[in-house]
């Protein structure tokens, strides 16, 4: 009752992962359906919904008695919301104490659910939680190390929640000294630490909307202390080396540039793919795939595809990238040999651009493989000029590369976000922004 007029609430959940009924339904719920009619109601988190009780449509309470679908706390997973997958830091012995190695999979291309019918005639679900961790920039944690810690396998490393050294190892590679301490070694592990929580999440969230998925949320958005975690952003209370708001990490230029986008496109492991309007307006696009050279940076067209989908949510549209043979999509190791690349996908990375009016409304860079099996130059990226403020008050950075650098990340102390990061810089001349805040 004294939190009912509160402008925040926005639904009321008896619990979170408990099992539904019991209390809950006859007690908890009926007494918040009776305070409060003006809000949806929810059995638990995760939950099946409700058998009585509430508006279907709508969620709110009917009057009638509330009667939940029965979801045990340890049986299936519920088929309208569920708690999705965590990933845990593995493979060194910290506080969670989970010393054993446990790779996440290396999920390159994503495998996505093709073909699946999507839309709001489907049956579809919700994803209520589900996260992987992470630890955070040098420029944050370095602050509150000695310089004789700076490094994942350091004593005061030790009471962080949890390891990293899986997510380096599944994509960066078996031979790495993770045990060097000083600022380059640190900087490299937690620069690798980072990239692999962005490339795992990136993986699940494009399989998960490959399907008829009407809801993701990430566990967490911010970190609680300048540390490793469950965020896709920084510590960000003021302070020696935070940013204010919190710092983003790589995963949330991702989710920004191309995985929480209205329109979302990507090609799977089997070379099927997808492009779907989750926005409430129509989209007519051509759709662009590329194959770009990792040491030239030359793109070669691979298709193009003229779309026209009604308004969303969850309206797709699936095709082949390179053929079909015998009812199936060519492979990449069909596909790559036919535009120079490695069959293998060593000396390329796949592009693909939604194009409106001859404007870019969204992309997908995806490696084809992890970033220890690439064949790599070095890209001597040269920061030529920072030059700002600009009209809108943000600085202007432009970098020169030679190849191209994977998944370049920039950092600084300012606070701010930039306008684009952890992405394939590209040969030659490039300009982004950095955009401060406050």
């Amino acid at each position: 009752r004294r939190l009912s007029q509160h402008p925040s609430i926005v639904i009321w959940n008896a619990c979170n992962e408990c099992p539904t009924g019991w209390l809950y339904d006859s007690f908890v719920m009926t007494i918040v359906a009776e305070e409060d009619k003006s809000r949806a109601i929810w059995p638990s988190s995760p939950s099946n919904g409700w058998i009585t009780g509430v508006d279907r449509l709508w969620g709110l309470p009917s009057g009638k008695p509330v009667v939940s679908v029965p979801v045990p706390l340890f049986g299936p997973s519920p088929i309208i919301e569920h708690h999705g997958w965590y990933v845990w830091g593995t493979g060194w012995p910290t506080v969670q104490n989970v010393s054993q190695m446990i790779l996440p999979g290396l999920n390159l291309p994503p495998g996505l659910n093709s073909p699946v019918a999507t839309g709001k005639s489907q049956p579809s679900f919700f994803t209520s939680e589900f996260g992987a961790v992470g630890m955070s920039s040098f420029e944050s944690m370095s602050v509150f190390l000695s310089p004789d810690n700076w490094g994942i396998h350091s004593a005061a490393m030790f009471q962080r929640n949890y390891a990293c050294d899986n997510f380096i190892v599944q994509y960066f590679g078996a031979d790495q000294n993770l045990s060097l301490i000083g600022q380059t070694a640190f900087q490299r592990q937690l620069y690798q630490c980072m990239i692999g929580q962005a490339l795992v999440l990136g993986g699940y969230l494009q399989n998960r909307r490959s399907m008829n998925t009407f809801g993701l949320f990430i566990w967490q958005l911010n970190e609680i202390w300048p540390t490793g975690g469950w965020g896709v952003i920084e510590y960000g209370t003021p302070g020696n080396g935070q940013s204010v708001g919190g710092r983003w990490k790589p995963i949330m230029y991702l989710l920004k540039d191309t995985l929480f986008t209205d329109v979302w496109v990507s090609c799977g492991s089997d070379a099927n793919c997808i492009i779907k309007n989750d926005a409430i307006v129509p989209l007519s696009a051509t759709v662009n795939a590329y194959l770009v050279s990792l040491t030239t940076g030359k793109q070669i067209a691979v298709n193009s595809v003229n779309v026209n989908l009604t308004a969303g949510a969850g309206v797709s549209q699936w095709w082949c990238l390179g053929g079909v043979s015998n009812g199936l999509c060519n492979s990449y190791s069909t596909i790559l040999p036919k535009y120079g690349c490695n069959e293998t996908g060593a000396d390329c990375y796949l592009t693909i651009e939604v194009v409106v009016a001859n404007t870019v409304v969204t992309h997908n860079e995806q490696l084809l493989l992890g970033p220890s099996s690439l064949k790599l130059q070095d890209p001597k990226i040269n920061v030529v000029s920072i030059n700002g403020p600009n009209a809108q008050g943000n600085a202007d950075i432009v970098i020169t590369a030679e190849a191209v650098a994977v998944l370049t990340v920039f950092t600084t102390l300012h606070d701010g976000i930039f306008s684009d990061n952890a992405f394939m810089l590209s040969v030659g001349q490039t300009t982004i922004q950095f955009i401060p805040s406050g």
